[in-house]
């Protein structure tokens, strides 16, 4: 695994945000119980911390609009507990854990 992207796990409630673009030079993953988007592009990792989780929501609704039809949806891996918190959301999940 690439260094850079350890902490970001799904045992460490990290969910990839799956598009049809994700390629080996960008990924995303989110996480709703602190509140943070991270995005790898090239070698460089981009944080976006929210406050609250009314503003994570919206910000993710944003993005999945902004990715319309590349938008593929979440990849849990096998964290039952990230999976409940975005079904919550009323969001779709992948089931796959790759």
């Amino acid at each position: 695994m690439d260094k850079l992207l350890e902490k970001y796990s799904f045992s460490n409630g990290y969910a990839r945000f799956v598009t049809t673009l994700d390629n080996p030079n960008f990924k995303m993953w989110i996480n709703p119980f602190n509140r943070e988007f991270v995005k790898k592009e090239d070698d460089t990792l981009y944080l976006f911390p929210m406050s609250t989780l009314k503003e994570f929501k919206l910000n993710l609704m944003c993005l999945i609009f902004y990715y319309g039809g590349y938008f593929k949806g979440l990849n849990c891996g096998d964290n039952e507990e990230l999976r409940d918190k975005f079904r919550k959301m009323g969001l779709i999940i992948r089931e796959e854990s790759k």
